[in-house]
Order: C-alpha cells, then sequence, then structure tokens
C-alpha cells in the first residue's frame, strides 16, 4: 500500500481534485503538498531596491503559508523553484515518496504541444506510480 504520497499543487481545480483523491482514497498515508514557483516567475516579479534572494524568499513565504491553508493535520508542505516536472520528480525521489498524486488541465492538441504537459513530463519520467487527476464539472 501507499504510504508516503506526494501532492504537488498549483492551486488550480483540478490539483484540488488531485488532493481530495489523495486524502480520500489513502487517508492513512503521509502527504507532502508541494507547489513548484517558477524561477522566471520570482525574477520577473523583483524590485530593483530588494535583492532577488529576499525577494523569492518572501514569495516563498507567501506561498508556503496558501500550502499551509490547504493542508490538514499530519500533512506537511513544500515549496521548490525550478522547473516543474523536473522539481516534483526531484522531490519526489528525496522526500521518498512511493506515489505521486496530481490534477492536469487536461490540454489537448495545440495547447498541449506549445506548453507541454508537466503531469505528462512526470509520468513518463517518475520512478514510481503517478496517478492523475482531472478537475470534475459540475
Amino acid at each position: 500500500m501507499f504510504m508516503r504520497i506526494l501532492v504537488p499543487t498549483d492551486f488550480t481545480g483540478s490539483a484540488g481534485a488531485a488532493l481530495v483523491l489523495a486524502r480520500t482514497h489513502f487517508p492513512d498515508a503521509e502527504r507532502c503538498l508541494l507547489h513548484v514557483i517558477d524561477p522566471q516567475r520570482v525574477a520577473s516579479n523583483t524590485l530593483a531596491s530588494v535583492s532577488v534572494g529576499d525577494e523569492r524568499r518572501a514569495f516563498e513565504d507567501k506561498v508556503l503559508a496558501q500550502l499551509q491553508e490547504l493542508a490538514v493535520p499530519g500533512e506537511t508542505c513544500a515549496v521548490r523553484v525550478g522547473p516543474a516536472a523536473e522539481t516534483i520528480l526531484d522531490e519526489a525521489q528525496s522526500w521518498e515518496a512511493d506515489l505521486i498524486v496530481m490534477g492536469t488541465h487536461g490540454r489537448t492538441g495545440i495547447a498541449l504541444f506549445l506548453n507541454g504537459s508537466v503531469a505528462e513530463k512526470v509520468v513518463r519520467h517518475a520512478r514510481r506510480p503517478v496517478l492523475i487527476e482531472h478537475e470534475r464539472s459540475g
């Protein structure tokens, strides 16, 4: 049975659905909620009067607070900066997750071609099972 579950989130409906699925189907497992920050987003938000390091830490703290609001007792939270898919895979390895549960936006066609899919990259390169959840409509 899966006892350590990594749940990456981008705070979208599909990520929320994945978190519900992880909690519902694996209630006794340890769960780590992970948000990956795009390093370019931090750089673009940096003011000239504030160092990049200070801005990055402030942004990470803000995101961590959002994660902690989502978390229930017993869940841990982590914020990392880097390319999303690679960082999720690295965190799954270092945290020794035995399952990744994540949402997908369900892009198809040209949107998938242009943007790629973080979930697709994780599924292709993960060395552990990955459970993908779509946002439920209605």
